[in-house]
């Protein structure tokens, strides 16, 4: 049986778990004794390879496996978990977030007490019973964590989710009767005090009456007294109570993210003393999915970016400092701290096509219009930029210009609404490469990632084997052995963003974006096997969001959906509306989506570890958008206001 560890652990305390699970590994040796279960995105691919190379160093046996869902998680632990003793313990990177690790895994008959599992995950809500594991007797659930969550005044406390607990396994009687003894108790005090004052009428006068009476009056008082505070008493921990269970509820039902598992990862590296420029790059690029996605706000990403800033100084000397600081710096893999460009992999890609294709320009000049592109020629015009060298390769463009570029967008692009263009990021010197930024990895990775598979007459497949090339295509382009593999996936990237404006200009110019009180929806009607990525969906749901509050209309949360490929089956993604790139709107579009299938008994499937993408069966096709619950009320809005036009 593994040791228990049953606990939400900090950074200070990773060393300490990852040595136990080292001492413990090596037991078992030459056998695999991890079972690490990774989510298809850059984030915990960056966190796998940071865990696996700190593994490999150690001399740890593990095995990968790739899931895109919980049941994945499930199908995979019957297979490798169920009547196995060739793991001691099992990571989890950026899965198991919101699963009852210890319950789901007991009921599919996995012997949990021979295991111990480690999550390491950004996704929010965690399932407090994984939080608070040791107080249910589960103690093999680690989670790890930082301060910042402890810290959030929405995180449930452990008596907040006892009192959510309790109230679930109330019904309506209970309430009645509660309700009842309270009625009851404030009838009872009152009865008391008329009681005690009929069995005292002395006459008013004599000094003797006047005492007695002052002593009933005051007797009265501390009786009424006691009464009323133990009233009080109850009514404050009913109170309480409420507060507790409605923190929880509220907590449980908004999907947002936490610190990138790669920041994590690289700060377990970082206490055992083997960090390196090549792994602090993989916390840079989980760092970087986050802002490009909006999955965390501009403060959160300003925090981390100063801590990863202070590492990038320390491991990486600048040009005029070549001593002893420069030793340390892996020969071609310098690290350096720049402001970067809003647009898609440009290094890779012409300027021109690169910022048509961005969502920061689409969505501010609206380059899908012949107008938009007018204006975006102008831009150019005034920045000093001729359109000839605009449309060449960026690499062969002439250096004054490059070196130009950011100057001039910051003086001529707020004329165009293009305000606060830059962002602060990192860019990295790669052998035979060149350079390429944070953001390059990431469209790359996340392309790979999704690219669909070739089948038999070059049509395109789906299958939980594609899913698993897919990913350690992805691992492996993070090996300086493979630079090929990162340059195929930004050929990907490029593909896909051609492809996402695409899909969003036919949407506006169709005119199918429909609303309700509370959102916006459009529904992809062409079936393409890219759009079975949510990941690409979401950036089209991201792409309209943008629009729609950039042209100046009240901001919504906006829903797409798709057929997908082959299928009776549409894929459903929702986005919260924003006040600006930057700010987090928690989504709660997962408890949403759920509701309003099993109201118009739809068919679906909610598997994603991220909790707004759902797949449905279409047996409600045109209905299924127009009854989402309102956000405030119970009620369905079951008729729309017509569409909405983009001028």
């Amino acid at each position: 049986m593994y040791l228990a560890l049953g606990m939400l652990v900090l950074p200070e305390q990773f060393p300490d778990v990852y040595n136990n699970l080292k001492k413990e590994a090596l037991k078992f040796h030459p056998n695999p004794s991890i079972l690490i279960f990774v989510a298809a995105d850059a984030d915990a691919v960056c966190s796998c390879r940071i865990l696996t190379t700190l593994l490999c160093s150690d001399f740890i046996p593990f095995e990968l496996a790739p899931v895109t869902g919980y049941h994945d998680i499930i199908d995979c632990s019957k297979t490798l978990l169920v009547e196995s003793d060739r793991f001691i313990a099992v990571v989890m990177i950026n899965c198991g977030a919101n699963m009852r690790i210890y319950e789901e895994m007991k009921r599919i008959g996995v012997d949990v007490d021979n295991f111990c599992f480690y999550l390491i995950d950004s996704h929010r809500p965690l399932a407090l019973t994984n939080v608070y594991s040791h107080h249910f007797q589960e103690d093999n659930v680690v989670v790890f964590a930082t301060e910042q969550l402890l810290n959030d005044e929405k995180f449930p406390s452990l008596e907040d989710y006892e009192a959510y607990l309790k109230s679930q396994e109330l019904d309506a009687s209970d309430e009645s009767t509660t309700e009842n003894e309270l009625t009851d108790t404030e009838e009872a005090g009152s009865t008391n005090q008329s009681e005690y004052e009929d069995i005292n009428p002395l006459p008013v006068g004599s000094s003797s009456s006047h005492l007695m009476h002052e002593n009933s009056e005051t007797s009265n008082k501390r009786r009424k007294g006691l009464s009323d505070s133990k009233l009080d008493h109850k009514r404050h921990k009913q109170e309480s109570k409420r507060r507790s269970t409605q923190k929880t509820l509220e907590y449980l039902t908004e999907s947002y993210y936490g610190v990138a598992s790669s920041f994590l990862m690289y700060n377990l590296a970082l206490s055992l003393n083997k960090e390196n420029n090549s792994l602090l790059w993989l916390g840079i690029i989980g760092l970087s999915e986050q802002r490009i996605f909006d999955y965390i706000d501009s403060e959160t990403y300003q925090a981390t970016l100063a801590t990863l800033r202070q590492e990038v100084s320390r491991m990486n000397a600048d040009d005029a400092l070549v001593g002893a600081c420069r030793n340390n710096i892996e020969e071609g893999s310098f690290i350096k701290f720049e402001e970067e460009l809003p647009f898609v992999v440009v290094r890779h890609w012409t300027l021109y096509d690169s910022m048509v294709h961005s969502r920061y320009i689409a969505t501010r000049l609206n380059t899908w219009k012949e107008s938009g592109i007018a204006r975006l020629n102008t831009l150019l015009v005034k920045m000093g930029l001729s359109l000839k060298q605009c449309k060449q390769k960026y690499s062969t463009m002439h250096p004054l210009l490059k070196s130009r570029l950011k100057k001039m967008l910051k003086e001529y692009g707020a004329t165009f609404h293009l305000h606060d263009p830059l962002f602060p990021s990192f860019y990295r010197l790669l052998p035979h490469q060149g350079s390429m930024s944070a953001s390059d990895f990431v469209y790359s990775i996340n392309a790979l990632l999704t690219a669909p598979c070739i089948g038999k007459g070059d049509s395109l497949v789906f299958t939980r084997d594609w899913i698993r090339v897919n990913f350690f295509r992805a691992y492996d382009s993070l090996s300086e052995k493979k630079p090929e593999l990162i340059l195929e996936g930004l050929k990907l990237a490029i593909e896909q963003h051609r492809f996402i404006l695409s899909q969003v200009s036919a949407i506006l110019e169709q005119r199918v974006v429909f609303q309700t009180r509370p959102l916006r929806h459009a529904y992809i009607s062409t079936c393409h096997p890219m759009l079975s990525s949510p990941l690409i969906l979401t950036t089209i749901a991201l792409f309209l969001l943008d629009i729609y509050r950039e042209a100046g209309l009240p901001i919504k949360p906006f829903i797409v959906w798709a057929a997908q490929v082959n299928s009776d089956t549409a894929l459903v993604v929702g986005v919260a509306g924003m006040n600006k790139h930057g700010d987090l709107e928690k989504n709660t579009f997962g408890q949403v989506f759920e509701r309003a299938a099993q109201e118009t008994k739809s068919t679906f499937r909610h598997d994603n570890f991220n909790t707004s993408p759902l797949r449905l069966i279409f047996s409600l096709e045109w209905c299924f958008p127009l009854l989402f619950f309102e956000f405030e009320s119970d009620f369905y809005l079951k008729t729309t206001q017509g569409p909405l036009i983009i001028k």
